[in-house]
């Protein structure tokens, strides 16, 4: 059983893109890799929970371990890929973190973890008012209410905050600019991310 274990949700169909996302790039590097190298520095080992219509595309990379969703909640967004890698990977603590978030540093998720504690089951940033349930650190004791949550067809990770002990985290708190945390749904957030870093 791990301490830490990272996980790179990588599986949404990218509507808004156009493409999938994960393969976009960012200096020189695809949007997943950014993620998956942050993760490997603060946790353990770390898995990627995707589309299997996707794994040859990741592992010409390097080795990487993958999952698809677990079959019984498959294609239920982000909580089920977050299920999935409690269910298949056994860990204390599970750093999540999507595909989408080309600027977030290991030092943040770093800071992140600090905020664990005995009675925490999940540390979450509120960044300018705004939850950040994608980057998050999670209990293990919280997989049974993801399945129940699941279930029940209540796929969003918010419903299921409300009914865990939850730290919430200022981009104060985690000494990191508001910007890191910004993720990239649409061509134009991709491209006004190009144009603000390639001046």
């Amino acid at each position: 059983m791990y301490n830490t274990l990272g996980v790179l949700l990588s599986g949404g169909e990218s509507r808004r893109f156009g493409v999938p996302k994960a393969f976009a790039s960012y200096k020189n590097q695809f949007f997943w890799k950014i993620s998956f190298q942050a993760l490997e520095k603060v946790a353990e080992t770390s898995v990627i929970i995707t589309q299997s219509k996707y794994f040859d595309r990741f592992s010409q990379e390097e080795f990487v371990k993958m999952y698809e969703d677990d079959p019984l909640f498959k294609g239920n967004g982000p909580l089920a890929g977050i299920y999935t890698a409690m269910k298949k990977e056994r860990a204390e603590w599970y750093v999540v973190l999507s595909c989408d978030i080309p600027r977030i540093t290991s030092r943040t998720l770093e800071n992140l973890l600090k905020f664990r504690d005995s009675h925490i089951q999940a540390v979450i940033p509120k960044v300018s008012g705004k939850i950040q349930p994608l980057i998050g650190v999670y209990h293990h004791s919280i997989f049974p209410i993801i399945e129940n949550q699941l279930t029940m067809n209540q796929l969003k990770i918010t419903n299921l905050l409300n009914l865990i002990n939850v730290c919430y985290v200022t981009e104060e708190d985690l000494m990191s600019d508001q910007e890191i945390f910004s993720n990239i749904n649409s061509q134009m957030d991709y491209n006004k991310l190009l144009k603000r870093d390639y001046k």
